[in-house]
Order: C-alpha cells, then structure tokens, then sequence
C-alpha cells in the first residue's frame, strides 16, 4: 500500500497515542479519528513537527491573529465611515485605514513565505496555483476563525465533560480550546473598543 508519507510517525494532537499502529490507519486520509479518545487529527504536510514545532505554531497563529485582526479593524473602519457620513476623527480616519490596508497583503505575504518555506505546507503543487487557492482560504479563514473559535469553546467543554465520564483525557485539546477563545476574544473585545472610539456607535446612543 502507497503512502504519502512514509517514515513518518503520527500521534494523537490530544491523547498523544501512537496513530500508525491502530487498525485501519492510512495516511492518504486527511482526517484520522483516533481509536483510544476520539479526536480527528488532521493528516497533512502541515502536521509533520519538523526542527522546532512550537516556533511554527506560535509563529502560525500569530500571523493567523493579526490577519483577523486587520480584517476586522478594516471592516469596522468601513461601516463606521457609512454610518457616520462624515470624518472620523484622524486616528481613526483615512491614514488608519490606509495603514491597515496596506498591512493587509504584507502579512499574507509573510505568511505564504512562512507556510512555503518555512513550515513547508503546498511545496507539492505549483507555486502559483499554490498562491491562487490559498489567499482566498486565509481571507475566508481570517474572517470566521475568531468567531468560531469563540462560538464553540462551550461545545469543546461539554465534550470535555461527556469524555472525562468516560475515562478519557481530553485536557490537551481544551487547553488549547482555552488558549485560542481567550485570545480571539480579546480581538474581539479590540474590535468593538475600536468601533466605540471611532464614534460610530454615538449614532445608535
């Protein structure tokens, strides 16, 4: 049987339980449900721990923060201007907004170059198909991850309660959970500071 990535040995993200020996294991899945707690590990380039997996993570999920960051402020920057029909005031006027906007793509490009080089992700397919198919999921991605993560960190509990009845550990993966709605709700929290001091919300006062 061909796989796609031989001599590579795959662990559970949450129980840390060895993947390659559990029946059925194939590595062509994207997905691999783990037989001991339950977790779907994702089964990609992007998972394999290369020299210095946690400078790639933390250094991922800054470059995924502030994208939604810039997303967010720049869309609040818009809908502020509509609402108000008028100047904002300089900080949070035309020069704020061209910052941002311009920030924008510099960070995409920090983070093709991060996941092409760096963490290795796509090296497979052309660099410009590679380029075309990702910016539109990072945008797309950038909008609705801090949502999601702060949406469903209530279900990440219940299903912490529902395993620990069963006997299994699923602290790993909620600590993580914990980690990425803390700081996605302070963008948030950012986010709607921003829209309150560029004066928009005095409309609906």
């Amino acid at each position: 049987m061909q796989v796609r990535f031989p001599d590579v040995d795959w662990f559970c993200d949450n129980c840390n339980t060895y993947l390659n020996n559990q029946r059925g294991f194939d590595d062509r899945k994207y997905i691999w449900k783990c037989k001991k707690c339950g977790y779907k590990n994702s089964i990609s380039a992007a998972n394999i721990r290369h020299e210095n997996p946690v400078m790639h993570n933390v250094f991922g999920f800054l470059l995924g923060y502030i994208r939604s960051y810039l997303v967010y402020a720049i869309a609040v920057l818009i809908i502020s201007e509509i609402i108000r029909k008028q100047e904002i005031v300089l900080f949070f006027g035309h020069r704020l907004f061209l910052i941002l906007a311009l920030s924008y793509p510099v960070v995409i490009m920090i983070s093709l170059f991060f996941e092409r080089a760096i963490a290795k992700y796509g090296i497979h397919k052309p660099l410009g198909n590679w380029i075309i198919s990702t910016i539109p999921c990072y945008f797309v991605g950038d909008c609705f991850r801090p949502l999601r993560e702060v949406l469903t960190f209530p279900f990440a509990l219940l299903n912490l309660l529902r395993l620990k009845i069963k006997g299994i550990s699923f602290t790993k993966y909620f600590r993580k959970k914990c980690f990425y709605a803390a700081t996605y709700l302070i963008l948030l929290l950012l986010i709607a500071l921003l829209f309150w001091k560029s004066g928009a919300c005095l409309v609906f006062s």
